[in-house]
């Protein structure tokens, strides 16, 4: 199991290498800073000291990986005091450009390159390219799923409430992915159901 962390780790290529990515994230109750201070000044993120106060707390150490998208200070300063702690066997990290340009989209495809190289001699055997391929149809249909579910929230009445939207995000960034799918299809029906009937009932 690889844990992530931001936004520019493609789960594809972790699911692709037949292991499972489980998206690092802490749950919805406050987390108490009581180790976190030695390590992170208080103006860093409140997400990357939620997080790495949660790692100190040993919560992450089951994991068999932990691979990050630096994409500012706070995930920087996690990456930096969490790698020193040797509680992940591996760990990786991913560069997002923070550019959309030509050339700063060269230099991501050329890192996720080299990262599944990485991640393949980690994991024993190459990525094979159709496994890529199928991995990425799996998650794409995810993604579709979710998209769904903001298109609910855009109404002036959603018949979903933020706090099931958050759980149905949970769901999909740590369940395996023929399981979240399946969660978020069968949620998307019944709050589809759920809208139909509220328009009845108003018409």
């Amino acid at each position: 199991m690889i844990g992530y962390v931001g936004p520019g780790v493609p789960e594809e290529m972790i699911h692709a290498a037949k292991m499972l990515p489980l998206r690092v994230s802490c749950d919805n109750e406050p987390v108490p800073a009581d180790k976190v201070d030695a390590y992170l000044m208080p103006n860093v993120s409140t997400f990357a000291r939620s997080v790495f106060q949660t790692v100190l707390d040993g919560k992450w150490d089951f994991l068999d990986g932990v691979v990050t998208s630096v994409t500012n200070e706070g995930s920087r300063r996690l990456q930096d005091n969490w790698l020193p702690t040797g509680s992940a066997p591996t760990w990786d990290a991913i560069y997002l450009p923070l550019k959309q340009t030509e050339h700063a989209v060269d230099m991501y495809l050329a890192d996720l390159e080299d990262w599944r190289s990485r991640i393949s001699e980690f994991r024993g055997a190459r990525i094979a390219d159709r496994d890529l391929r199928r991995s990425i149809e799996v998650y794409n249909r995810g993604r579709e799923l979710m998209q769904q579910l903001y298109e609910l929230r855009k109404g002036k009445r959603p018949p979903v409430t933020g706090a099931e939207t958050l759980e149905v995000v949970k769901a999909a960034t740590r369940l395996p992915p023929s399981s979240s799918t399946s969660f978020s299809s069968n949620f998307s029906t019944r709050s589809n159901a759920r809208a139909a009937r509220s328009r009845r009932a108003s018409g």
